[in-house]
Order: C-alpha cells, then sequence, then structure tokens
C-alpha cells in the first residue's frame, strides 16, 4: 500500500514535466518558425506623404504598433499625413485614411504571425501635421497598441490611450481642453496644459505621481484622467 501511494506523487511529477516540456518545445518552434518567416528577410521601408484636403474636426488614430504624433506647423495651409512603414517578408502593414463625417480615421494594422498569434516586428509611424491657423480641433482620439504617443495641437477633447509606450500631451500653449484622458498600461505619462482650473485623476499602480503648478478643482468644468499601470504620471500646468 505504501508503495502504491508514493507512485502517485511521481507519476504527477512526470506530468508536469512533460506538460512544461511541451509548452518549451511549442515556444523554441514557434521561435524558429517566426524565424524562417521573417528574420530570414531584409527589412523593407514605404514613406508616404499625402496632403488631407477634405475639411475635418476630429481626429481618430489607431495603430498596432508604432509611434502616433500629431502637431501643428504655421507654415502649413493644408494638413498633411506622413506614414513609414518598416517590415520583414510578408507582414507588410496595412493603413487605411479615410475623412468620414468630418473626421480624420487612419488605421494601422500589423500582420501577427499565425503560430501562437506572435507579432512579426512590422511598424507603421503615423504623423499628422496641422495649420496653426486652422479650425480648432473639437476631439483627438489615438490608440496605440504598441508605441508611443505624443500631441501637441488644441482640441476639445483629448484621448490618448497606450497599450505598451509612453504618452506625452503638450497641449500648454493652447486653449484648456474640456476633456482630457491619457493612459499607459505600461509607460510613461506626462500631461502639459495651460493654467486653469481642472478635476484631476492622476495615478500610478507602480510608478510615482506628482501634480505641479496646478490644483484639484472638483468644482472646475475642464477634466484631466492621467494614469499608468507601470510607469510613471506628470500633471502639469504652463503659466
Amino acid at each position: 500500500m505504501s508503495q502504491t501511494q508514493s507512485s502517485h506523487p511521481d507519476r504527477r511529477l512526470g506530468l508536469i514535466l512533460l506538460i512544461v516540456g511541451s509548452i518549451a518545445v511549442l515556444g523554441i518552434v514557434g521561435g524558429m518558425l517566426i524565424g524562417v518567416l521573417f528574420g530570414s528577410y531584409a527589412q523593407e521601408k514605404e514613406n508616404t506623404d499625402q496632403k488631407i484636403a477634405e475639411a475635418f474636426t476630429s481626429v481618430d488614430v489607431d495603430v498596432e504598433a508604432g509611434e502616433i504624433t500629431i502637431v501643428e506647423d504655421d507654415r502649413l495651409l493644408v494638413p498633411r499625413l506622413q506614414v513609414e512603414k518598416s517590415w520583414r517578408g510578408m507582414s507588410q502593414p496595412e493603413v487605411k485614411v479615410a475623412v468620414v463625417a468630418g473626421e480624420l480615421r487612419v488605421k494601422a494594422s500589423s500582420p501577427k504571425a499565425i503560430f501562437l498569434g506572435l507579432p512579426t516586428g512590422s511598424e507603421s509611424n503615423v504623423k499628422i501635421t496641422l495649420p496653426s491657423k486652422g479650425d480648432y480641433l473639437k476631439s483627438v482620439k489615438v490608440k496605440n497598441n504598441v508605441g508611443s504617443i505624443n500631441i501637441r495641437t488644441g482640441s476639445g477633447t483629448v484621448n490618448a490611450d497606450s497599450n505598451i509606450g509612453d504618452v506625452t500631451l503638450e497641449l500648454g500653449s493652447f486653449t484648456a481642453p474640456t476633456s482630457t484622458r491619457a493612459t499607459s498600461n505600461v509607460g510613461k505619462v506626462t500631461v502639459h496644459v495651460p493654467f486653469d482650473s481642472f478635476q484631476i485623476e492622476a495615478s500610478s499602480n507602480l510608478g510615482r505621481t506628482e501634480v505641479n503648478l496646478i490644483k484639484d478643482n472638483p468644482a472646475a468644468r475642464n477634466t484631466i484622467k492621467a494614469s499608468s499601470n507601470i510607469g510613471n504620471v506628470f500633471v502639469s500646468a504652463v503659466e
């Protein structure tokens, strides 16, 4: 009886080792497969630069991997969209651009390897440059899965979310937005706004949180929500 009981832990241990070993083998095979499919190819690049002639008052950008930048330039008369794509092998990202109901929509998707859904390393850097003297944007909404977000333009509302990447909003030289939201799951969040009255929610689960030159006013019309799961959060006003 005692021998039979002692053999049970051995069988369980063997089963655990078998499962762990199988997962390790799958990981190695998956890495080799991705290397064969994509790593052996030279990196390719494609840059596009276009003017957006259609009028819009809102911007919506969604990027799977890369950088998102929205700025102003007083030398421009027409908004400009620049996209830098890089990829290997069959993983060329796809970028769709359209103006729908007064909203500029840019969506950049990056293919993933079939095995385990692992990323292939392709990315799309999206930069939108707006004329400084253009119409005041009603809203800016940007979402990035892997990559940074940098916004320096005026807007009524600003929503910027990155899963993995820093988020920087330089709004200090513009009219105070009524609603500002900046979040990152893993990355630093920095928000600069004009000196005004705001309701402020700033937090980090793992990192520092600093609010400078601005006080939380629960009765204020304008709101700021800045947060990071892993990363520092800084909110400040520019006088």
